[in-house]
């Protein structure tokens, strides 16, 4: 018998209520020491784990915890934001400013497409090491300085585990090995996103987010004197975050609208 034939047994077996029920009676009677038993103390067996996922690579399987990690975790957020979603945000953001620049400065040497791949890698660690406060990270220089050090290692952890082959491609962009304005707009996405997050909370009235706007917007405004294309982005796109889907939908063509 396969072991797909032994997994459609298992789940038709499990579709009867009564089965689950004669299943669930073996699992609480088996002592600690059965395999049977999930849910009793267990020590990992780092020798047997390896051996048994020799060549599997955690890079990937890491950074499916962002799905898991919650952003604003010191506010009371009406529409919760994982660090998915964040990365995810940053990364059309960081697409739109860099086909900006690339369109104002053809002769630059910045791709929007590897910009938006920095963007999306930005905060990745986190998936391990997790969010920490902003304003606890800006509070004091020296405590800044070491929870920098602290993110660089653990970034270094998680990148030695992408498998030879890839490493030499994906590693720069997960290290952030940029230029200086790759780092620039880089940062300029992620604050314009997590100001967008805080617009989108203010619309609902949650004053949580009205000295973090304030905040962000503050830190954004060098970028924003320095750089024309996060001008641009912050002008024509990050005003309508205050708009409900109703209200989004009003601003969507008609299809005849839409020409061939």
């Amino acid at each position: 018998m396969s072991q797909l034939d032994t997994e459609q047994d298992w789940l038709l077996l499990l579709e009867n209520p009564e089965s689950r029920k004669k299943i669930a009676k073996i699992l609480s009677e088996q002592s600690e020491a059965t395999p049977l038993n999930c849910i009793s103390p267990k020590v990992i067996n780092t020798e047997s784990l390896k051996a048994k996922y020799e060549g599997q690579s955690v890079f990937m399987a890491l950074l499916h915890r962002q799905n898991s990690i919650a952003r604003w975790t010191k506010s009371q957020s009406i529409q919760p934001e994982s660090l998915n979603d964040h990365c995810a945000s940053v990364a059309y953001l960081g697409l739109l400013i860099g086909a900006y620049h690339k369109i104002k400065y053809p002769e630059s040497d910045l791709s929007p497409e590897k910009l938006a791949v920095f963007c999306l890698f930005h905060d990745a660690p986190e998936a391990l090491g997790e969010d920490l406060n902003g304003v606890l990270k800006s509070s004091d220089e020296k405590l800044r300085g070491m929870i920098k050090q602290t993110e660089g290692y653990i970034a270094r952890k998680i990148a030695a585990t992408i498998d030879p082959t890839l490493s030499p491609v994906v590693s720069p962009y997960f290290l952030m090995e940029c230029t200086k304005l790759e780092k620039d707009l880089v940062k300029a996405a992620d604050l314009l996103s997590a100001f967008a997050k805080a617009k989108c909370e203010l619309r609902s009235n949650n004053a949580d987010f009205a000295y973090a706007a304030g905040s962000l917007k503050k830190e954004l405004q060098p970028y924003l004197n320095k750089y024309e294309a996060v001008q641009f982005v912050y002008d024509h796109y990050i005003m309508a975050y205050e708009l409900t889907i109703d209200e989004m939908i009003e601003f969507l063509p008609k299809i005849d609208e839409l020409g061939d």
